[in-house]
């Protein structure tokens, strides 16, 4: 769906790229599940096994020891099912609905990554998802909340935005006489490289070292420019990383390649909601309406 920022929740660096891969949840109950589908289905990193309720409304309820969160990641989901959702988190024993007037874009009907990213709470033991849904249930294959690596420099030129590099395998299907008959998807993703300079050397070994070693096997929620753009990936590194030292002063540069998962949906691309678009439609031309709207200037009544 989207990156999705708290009401009234200013980043530190809002176009730094965030990094969702700590995950505190420690088990995860659900107000009803199918059979082959057990709430369980949603811890492991993995998107095979999903989540799959019977009832409707439906709740996934994860709990930890308390730790500190600063983002609630879904992946490889198909919310885009539901009529509605909401989250919540327990704070000090209490469920704090952040939902209501404060999350922008949930209208869209596609099934990419969700990182909700919200002020720090360090008392946090448990984060809460709730749907409605008439026709098919929604299912969740990942839920996981914690810490977000904030990147020290941003990047944008040269960049290739994941969500329009689409990577496709397909079989053309071709009939004897020579007929185009159309072509079946094989394989479906998206994919990039970023690349960060001027990276401190002590910074690269204390916070972005120890992603790296996670980033070896298990996926992780990316965002390249929360501020501006709604893109968020699920995604995995495609080979090692590896940083190089820049020979100046004690900088360092690294870069890796990543594959985000996809089930084919069309993304909404906007970073606002489409009343926005209705109401100001110059915002999707002029970068500085856009502004505006990044400062919560505008109002949509």
């Amino acid at each position: 769906m989207a990156v999705l920022i708290e009401n009234n929740v200013t980043l530190p660096e809002p176009t730094h790229a965030r990094i969702g891969w700590r995950d505190v949840i420690t088990s995860l109950a659900a107000s009803s599940a199918a059979s082959d589908a057990p709430a369980s289905s949603a811890l492991s990193w993995q998107t095979y096994e999903r989540w799959r309720p019977t009832a409707s409304p439906a709740t996934l309820t994860a709990t930890f020891d308390t730790a500190p969160v600063e983002y609630i990641g879904i992946g490889a989901h198909t919310l885009s099912e539901a009529d509605s959702v909401t989250f919540e988190m327990q704070v000090d024993g209490a469920w704090e609905e952040i939902t209501p007037g404060a999350i922008e874009g949930m209208e869209a009907a596609d099934n990419e990554a969700i990182m909700l990213l919200v002020q720090r709470r360090e008392g946090c033991t448990g984060v809460r998802v709730t749907f409605s849904y008439s026709g098919t249930a929604p299912t969740i294959g990942k839920i996981a909340a914690g810490r977000v690596l904030t990147m020290a420099r941003p990047f944008y030129s040269g960049h290739a935005p994941a969500m329009l590099s689409r990577n496709t395998r397909k079989q053309p299907n071709v009939s004897e006489g020579g007929e185009w008959l159309g072509a079946s998807i094989i394989r479906q993703g998206r994919s990039t490289s970023v690349n960060w300079d001027h990276l401190k050397a002590a910074w690269y070994r204390l916070h972005f070292d120890p992603f790296v070693h996670h980033a070896r096997q298990y996926p992780f929620f990316f965002a390249w420019n929360p501020a501006r753009f709604p893109d968020c990936l699920y995604a995995m590194a495609t080979g090692d990383i590896s940083p190089s030292n820049m020979g100046i002063r004690d900088l360092m540069s690294v870069s890796m390649g990543i594959k985000g998962y996809s089930d084919g949906t069309q993304p909404r691309l906007s970073r606002y909601p489409a009343i926005w678009e209705e109401v100001y439609p110059e915002a999707t031309e002029s970068a500085g309406t856009i502004d505006l709207a990044a400062n919560r200037e505008w109002s949509v009544a």
